[in-house]
Formats: structure tokens, sequence, C-alpha cells
């Protein structure tokens, strides 16, 4: 596997369950017992990651990437792909991506998407072991989130991996892909010029809505304002359709506005956000549009 980088650290250090010990009150150290919790500490740096219960058992990032490499042989769809490895808050969370350049479609000229597959762990319980198939276009490098993200697998940490079903995954994966550019050309044959006022609410409701326990909706502005300038760009450049609006929510996910140690995590989040987006009422209207 090459085109490994990391944007943080070796991902496939080493890590180790240690006992929590506290001070008693005649001044001993005293462990507690593993049921209550265990410490996941990162021992190449002595760095704790998180404190864990006695049901989860370690999935290390060696062992997803090395699963999933079995997978990828095993689906037999391609020899000609590439790693990109990356973790995030001191190795807590990995993010990988496999680019396979040879699968491509085309659903506008000039304007190809290869198939990706992203795959990501965490150690301090976040992510599960979780692995989606989608797209990336390669005209800005944008991924292609889909309403149900093509394929995708979760599995908690304490379940194993079947690598033989996961390749069934990918395969089943890369044919629905493959018939996705059906969809894409339809969105770059519908107009909705028409629903400007439409499209702008669907993203104030569907991406931009704040957590509030009021009964009063709140918004962030600012999201709605980068969003809003992104698509009068790919309205320029694509024509008033659902595919400018499409690349609009593609380009918010992949392109975080800070190059900040997070950016991983805001990207997988905006996916999940946009996923939801595009099963909503509001999406569908425009689709019929």
């Amino acid at each position: 596997m090459d085109g490994m980088t990391n944007t943080e650290c070796t991902w496939n250090f080493p890590v180790e369950f240690y006992p929590i010990r506290y001070w008693n009150n005649n001044a001993h150290l005293t462990g507690i017992d593993e049921s209550l919790g265990r410490v996941l500490v990162r021992t190449d740096t002595n760095e704790p990651l998180a404190i864990h219960k006695e049901r989860y058992t370690i999935k290390t990032n060696e062992d997803c990437v090395n699963q999933m490499e079995d997978a990828i042989q095993a689906a037999n769809i391609s020899r000609d792909y590439k790693w990109n490895i990356q973790t995030v808050d001191g190795g807590r969370r990995m993010k990988a991506t496999v680019d396979f350049p040879d699968l491509v479609i085309e659903p506008e000229k000039n304007d190809y998407i290869n198939f990706r597959i992203s795959l990501f762990n965490s150690y301090d319980g976040t992510w599960s072991f979780i692995f989606s198939a989608a797209g990336l276009r390669l005209w800005c490098l944008n991924g292609c989130t889909t309403p149900d993200n093509v394929a995708t697998s979760r599995t908690k940490h304490t379940a194993s991996v079947n690598v033989n079903q996961e390749a069934g995954k990918i395969g089943n994966a890369l044919d629905i892909f493959m018939n996705q550019r059906e969809i894409w050309q339809r969105y770059a044959a519908t107009d909705i010029s028409h629903l400007r006022n439409h499209t702008e609410d669907m993203l104030r409701n569907q991406l931009c809505k704040l957590p509030n326990p009021t009964s009063k909706m709140k918004y962030n502005e600012r999201q709605l304002e980068i969003l809003m300038r992104q698509l009068n760009i790919e309205f320029s450049t694509m024509g008033h359709n659902m595919w400018a609006l499409y690349n609009t929510l593609t380009h918010w996910a992949s392109h975080p506005e800070h190059n900040r140690a997070d950016d991983a995590i805001t990207t997988r989040n905006r996916d999940v956000a946009i996923a939801k987006c595009m099963q909503s009422n509001a999406w569908k209207q425009l689709e019929a549009a």
C-alpha cells in the first residue's frame, strides 16, 4: 500500500490497556475494578487516549487497514488504488481513503468522478470501525456524498470483521456507484433557477440549524453565507441546476474553512448531514422540479 500520508502522527502506533489507580484514604495507590473502567494508552508516547469499560475490545488502526486491504483484494475490483491515512486528536481517531483512478464515471463532459472507499476508526469511542464507498470529483477534489453514501458498513469494537462479507459489499458498492451517473446526469438537467428561495431555506434548515432547547429556531448564518456564496460560484460555471447545488454541498463537506486538526471530523459530520439533507422532503421537491 503506497500513498500513506499523515497529517499528525504515525497511524499504526501501539496501544495497550492499563488499570486506573487512585490514592485512597490511607494514601495508598489503589486500582479500581476493570469492570468500571480501564485507560487505553498510546505506548509510544505514554499518552492516555480514552477510558473504556470491560466489554470494549481494541481494534487497532493497523487491524482495520489490513482487513480493508484484504477485503479490497478479495473483491478484485481493481489493482490500481492508492491509500491515504490521517490521524487526528493525538491519534484518537483515524480516517483513511482508498482511491481507484481507473474506476471513473463522467456525469458531465470533462467532469470525472472516481470510486473512493473511506475508512474510519477511533480509540476514544467516538467512531465505530466504519467503511463507506462513494466518489471523488477529480476536477475540484470534492467527495461525492449520496443519501446512502453508496455503501456503508459499521462494526462495533466488540465485534469482528468478516473480510469476505466486506468484499461483497465493496463489489456491490462499485455497481451502485457506476449506476450513480444517471442520477447525477439528471441533476445536471434539472433547472432550479426559479426555486432559489426554496433552496436557501433548505440549506438553512438542513445544514445550518443550531442546537437550541427553546422553541425558537436558531441558525448558523455564517455557514449559510458560505454555502450561498459557493452556490453562486457553482451556478456560474454549471448553470442553475441541481448538479451545481449538489457540488455546493460536497464542496462544503470537503473543504472545511480552516486547516484545523479536526478537519477529518468536520468532513465526516458534514457528509452525514448532507446525506440526511438529500433524504429530506425539501430535496425531493427540488428533484421533482
